[in-house]
């Protein structure tokens, strides 16, 4: 039986460090293609491959901050309460307690993948959607999509954009979102230059932000 992405729940995970408009695009976006039915943000508690000196219950209340009027959107703090550190074990995990699980990666994660734990049985784990924010496209990523159909880790079909791996689905879906670099952001609000970044970080992140001193402000 082929997944359907309508009855999916897509786990959105990452660093939130700190979340941004391009967070809201992609995610806005992905109810609309491939059209999920629900969106669980993880905040990661760990990340293995970069340090986040911010915490984790600080980019917890940022991203709350961020998505509070944002439908079909649910923020967990399920990688902190099960101490989880790899994707792996998330999935492990949450195995069971969330219907249809997909996981959400972005095309530079897509790139990495090959470092990350377990890989590549993690990706037989549940069904995936990379994003392809601007100004990535399918063929910026071609490179790394030959070397994986070379090695027997995706399968083509006959869309482009859809692979089988493992037994499971993966998709490549565009989004309206930018790339938007969050050491950018960073730097830039250490820097006080709210003006390079007021497109990117909604006002009641920005107060938060500046409340507790966050990033060198």
């Amino acid at each position: 039986m082929s997944f359907d992405f309508h009855e999916a729940t897509a786990l959105f995970g990452g660093s939130f460090h700190p979340p941004h408009l391009a967070h809201q695009q992609a995610i806005q976006g992905l109810l609309k293609n491939p059209g999920v039915k629900r969106i669980v943000l993880l905040p990661s508690y760990g990340t293995p491959l970069k340090k986040v000196p911010v915490s984790f219950d600080q980019r917890m209340e940022m991203t709350k901050l961020a998505f509070a009027h944002t439908p079909s959107v649910e923020i967990s703090d399920f990688e902190k309460q099960n101490q989880t550190e790899f994707t792996w074990q998330v999935l492990e995990k949450i195995s069971g307690k969330i219907p249809n699980p997909v996981f959400v990666i972005g095309a530079d994660q897509f790139q990495k993948l090959d470092q990350w734990a377990h890989f590549p049985q993690v990706l037989g784990m549940c069904d995936w959607i990379i994003l392809l924010r601007k100004p990535h496209t399918l063929s910026t990523l071609s490179p790394k999509i030959r070397k994986f159909v070379q090695e027997h880790i995706l399968t083509p079909t006959s869309n482009e954009y859809e692979f089988m791996t493992f037994g499971k689905k993966l998709i490549f879906v565009t989004t309206d979102a930018p790339e938007v670099s969050s050491t950018w952001l960073r730097e830039q609000i250490a820097l006080n230059k709210w003006s390079e970044v007021q497109d990117f970080i909604a006002p009641p992140v920005k107060d938060y932000i500046l409340r507790n001193k966050l990033y060198g402000t």
